[in-house]
């Protein structure tokens, strides 16, 4: 410390000890690791589905093209500086991620810092964390369901569009691109640091030569008298049991029918399907709406658990058909027994391929009914 010629104390800093602080870390300008193909790219195609997420009493959607993976949020660990949305950061499959706020994001009030949940999501600036308190499903977010968010939204606030869903009411649709195009949130996700996510160490891939491949899949979780899976990449959206139905011939394999985003989707109870002689889904459930050539079916279930993005080498994907079973299990061609991973990290799913399943309802309704 010195004093200046007006009297004024002056403190010295140690820039040596300042950045050996143990929250502080060193942000450089650098190449998101991963698939290497950037977020906006991966989009040119148009994305037509989004993750609707909660963040207190706000309600949001960011395109699945982004989403890496929904998961419990750990220790978050404080920041070293106070800055716009920056909750601090969390360590992902040893790397070091942003925390981020997507209430401050978007402009609104911070509802509070106790997230139940982190979406890890991968930018053209990088990895980021975002913290939010519920997944609430996937949404369609075509050009035909978004409206025009205000001026401020879209030049300020990262807003891309309004959605209105049925189910959830109004979401926000984030604007990833102008997301990672933002200097400060490209400063947030340099701060990530650590070990690749693809690490041995971190996957107990032991086994795994360092030239194998590795891929992204993404399966939903859900419940229908038992625990299932399905891949992410077969469902359209996910509502709540509609208000409104209209009935179906008794005799078929559908229970009732709806509109949703200005189609008639067809209702199929998954339970009574699957298992033989288990009692229709209460209407409290929810639905996932599948759409084949020959229209849409809605599967009704008991409860949507989670949405898991889980990384793996291709080749230990394998896949079981499941046979007969004595106690009634039907439709044995649109289920499998499916194991992903290696090591510690390997996985068994109950997986139900629900588009081979809705185009058997639409197409070979007979078929169905003999089995079931």
């Amino acid at each position: 410390m010195f004093a200046r010629d007006g009297g004024e104390a002056v403190y010295v800093l140690d820039l040596g000890a300042v950045f050996a602080l143990e929250n502080l870390l060193q942000v450089q300008q650098g190449t998101a690791a991963g698939s290497g193909e950037p977020a906006t790219a991966r989009a040119m195609a148009g994305e037509v589905r989004a993750l609707a997420l909660r963040c207190g009493e706000l309600r949001v959607a960011l395109p699945l093209s982004v989403v890496h993976e929904i998961t419990r949020r750990g220790t978050v660990i404080d920041p070293a500086i106070g800055a716009h949305a920056y909750v601090g950061h969390v360590d992902w499959r040893g790397r070091r991620l942003a925390l981020l706020d997507p209430a401050a994001l978007v402009g609104r009030p911070r509802p509070t810092r106790d997230h139940a949940l982190i979406v890890v999501v991968e930018l053209d600036c990088g990895w980021l964390a975002l913290a939010v308190d519920e997944a609430l499903g996937i949404v369609a977010c075509d050009e035909t369901r978004r409206r025009t968010a205000t001026d401020s939204d879209r030049l300020h606030n990262h807003v891309a569009a309004l959605l209105e869903d049925e189910a959830l009411g109004p979401l926000l649709l984030l604007n990833h691109a102008q997301l990672a195009a933002n200097d400060a949130v490209a400063a947030y996700a340099a701060l990530a640091q650590g070990m690749t996510v693809r690490a041995k160490a971190v996957n107990g891939a032991d086994a795994v030569s360092a030239g194998e491949a590795w891929t992204r899949f993404a399966y939903m979780h859900f419940t229908a008298a038992g625990k299932l899976s399905a891949a992410v990449e077969d469902i359209d959206a996910v509502t709540a049991y509609p208000a409104d139905t209209m009935p179906c011939p008794a005799s078929g394999p559908f229970q009732a029918r709806f509109v949703h985003g200005g189609s008639t989707v067809m209702l199929a109870d998954l339970r009574a399907l699957l298992w033989r002689g288990t009692p229709a889904a209460a209407e409290a459930g929810r639905v996932l709406i599948v759409t084949v050539d020959d229209g849409a079916v809605g599967f009704v279930v008991d409860s949507v658990e989670a949405i898991a993005y889980i990384e793996a080498p291709v080749a230990s994907y394998y896949e079981h058909r499941a046979g007969p079973r004595s106690d009634g299990d039907g439709l044995v061609g649109c289920k499998r027994l499916v194991r992903l991973g290696v090591g510690a990290q390997q996985q068994f799913l109950s997986v139900v391929r629900l588009r081979d399943l809705a185009a058997m309802l639409l197409a070979e309704p007979s078929r169905v009914q003999a089995e079931v």
